[in-house]
C-alpha cells in the first residue's frame, strides 16, 4: 500500500504542478496578446498622425508591460515549481519544461510557447516601427523650429501689411 500511494501522490503533484504552469504561461500569453494590441494601437495612432490620444495609448501600454512583468513572475515562479518534478535545471525555460513533460501537457505547452514567441517577435516589429515614426516626427519638429525661428512667416503666403489696417484707415 504504501509504495503505490506514494507514486499516485507523486503522479497528482506533478499534474497539479503542470497545470498551474500552463495556466501561468496561458496567462503571459493572454498579456503578451493584450501588450501588442495596446502597441499596435499606438502605431495606427503614430501612422495617422492623430496625437490626441497619444497620452492616453502610452499610459495603456504601460499597464499592460506591468501586467506583462507581473505574469512573467508569476509563470516563472510556478514553472521553478517543476524543477523537483521533472528533473530541470534551477531556471527552466518554457521550452525545457515543454521537453520534459509527459503528453498531453508537453504539445499544449509547446502551443503556448509558440504564441508567446510570435506575439515578441511582432511586438519588436511594431516597437520598431513606432520608434522609426516618432523619430521621423522629432525630426520634423526640429526642421521646422530650425527654419522657422529666425524669420517671421507670411500668413497663408501673402506679404504682411505694411502698417496696421486699423491705422490706414486714420492717417
Amino acid at each position: 500500500m504504501s509504495l503505490d500511494v506514494h507514486i499516485d501522490e507523486l503522479a497528482e503533484l506533478e499534474r497539479v504542478a503542470l497545470e498551474e504552469a500552463i495556466s501561468g504561461i496561458r496567462r503571459e500569453a493572454e498579456v503578451a496578446a493584450l501588450v501588442e494590441h495596446r502597441t499596435a494601437t499606438l502605431h495606427a495612432l503614430l501612422a495617422h498622425h492623430d496625437a490626441r490620444y497619444l497620452p492616453l495609448a502610452t499610459s495603456e501600454l504601460e499597464d499592460a508591460l506591468d501586467e506583462l512583468r507581473s505574469a512573467g513572475e508569476r509563470r516563472s515562479g510556478l514553472v521553478a515549481g517543476l524543477v523537483p518534478v521533472l528533473g530541470l535545471s534551477l531556471q527552466p525555460t518554457i521550452g525545457d519544461v515543454a521537453a520534459a513533460a509527459p503528453e498531453p501537457y508537453a504539445t499544449t505547452i509547446a502551443e503556448l510557447r509558440r504564441q508567446l514567441l510570435l506575439a515578441k517577435a511582432r511586438i519588436e516589429r511594431l516597437s520598431a516601427q513606432n520608434t522609426n515614426l516618432l523619430g521621423q516626427r522629432m525630426a520634423l519638429v526640429a526642421e521646422t523650429l530650425a527654419g522657422g525661428v529666425t524669420e517671421a512667416a507670411p500668413t497663408y503666403g501673402r506679404t504682411p501689411p505694411s502698417r496696421p489696417r486699423f491705422v490706414r484707415g486714420i492717417l
